[in-house]
This record gives C-alpha cells, structure tokens and sequence, in this order.
C-alpha cells in the first residue's frame, strides 16, 4: 500500500512540475492596462491597452485567420453577463503581409494598442469584474494564439458582494 502511495505521489509531483514549466515557457511579453467606462445602465465599454512590445506583433481583433475563428476573445465565468457585437479596435491597425500565412494580408498592431468590447449585464453589476482576454501575438517566425489575460476591473456604480462572517459571542 505503501508504495502504491509513493508512485501516486511521485507522479503527481512529475505532473505538477512539467506543468508549470509549460506554463513559464508561454509567457507572453506584452503588459496589459484594462478599464471599463460605465455607457447606460448594466452597460459597459472595456477597455484593453498595451504599450506593445518591439519585435511582436498583435493580431487585430477584426479578422480571422486561417482555422482560427477569432484572434482575441473575452471569457467570463457568469452567463449573465454577454458581449454586444463584436470586440473592436480602438487603435488604428496596420495591414501587413505575413510569411506565416502565405503572404497573404493581415491586420496587426506594430507599437501600442487598444481593444475595446462593450458588454451587458443582465442582472445586478458587480463593484468588481473578473475575467480572461484572449488575445493573439506573433512575428515572422512565431504565431501565439489564445493567450490567457485574466483581469480584473473595477466598474461604476457596481455592487459588492457583502459576506459577514457571524461569531458567535
């Protein structure tokens, strides 16, 4: 039983490990800044910016791209809170021809960089939204796409969870 024991554990640490490597050798190089501005009521403008970062390249949000639906997506845990349109540029583009894709013409961001998506809340506004942006990068060589941004964002006139604890005394 023994060691039974050990090999689980054994395995599960080998697990562990070569699953944070992994983790650490996707790093992305770009540093996000993200907002939100309050539109109506339970309607809000998010707001994603970077500095961007020489060298890469970030695929606009307004293509798609080979087997690849969408090159930037926003993920939330709650259904309640839903996308309207599409996520959208809020910086200028520029079209390029990429060597990844057969030469053929694509849209990215060379230098600095905002996305934007106004999203709606069917029920009450939390103080705080979390969530994940997934965004696509690459450069002649390189093409990373999906990478995970989790966020967390203060919203106008949002409501915060009040949980107390009761002791009894």
């Amino acid at each position: 039983m023994k060691y039974l024991l050990r090999v689980f554990l054994l395995s599960l640490s080998v697990f562990f490990i070569n699953d944070l490597h992994a983790q650490d050798s996707t790093a992305s190089p770009f540093k996000w800044k993200s907002e939100s501005k309050k539109i109506d009521e339970r309607k809000y403008e998010l707001s994603f910016s970077t500095e961007g970062v020489k060298g890469w390249q970030l695929y606009s949000p307004v293509q798609t791209l080979a087997d690849l639906d969408k090159t930037t997506e926003l993920i939330f845990s709650d259904s309640s809170i839903r996308l309207q349109g599409n996520i959208a540029e809020g910086s200028s583009s520029k079209s390029i021809s990429s060597a990844i894709f057969e030469n053929k013409p694509v849209k990215v961001f060379d230098g600095p960089a905002i996305i934007k998506a106004v999203i709606q809340f069917d029920s009450i506004v939390p103080a705080n939204l979390q969530g994940t942006l997934n965004y696509t990068y690459g450069n002649d060589t390189t093409f990373n796409a999906a990478i995970p941004l989790p966020f967390s964002v203060t919203m106008q006139d949002g409501v915060a969870a009040a949980t107390r604890i009761k002791v009894a005394s």
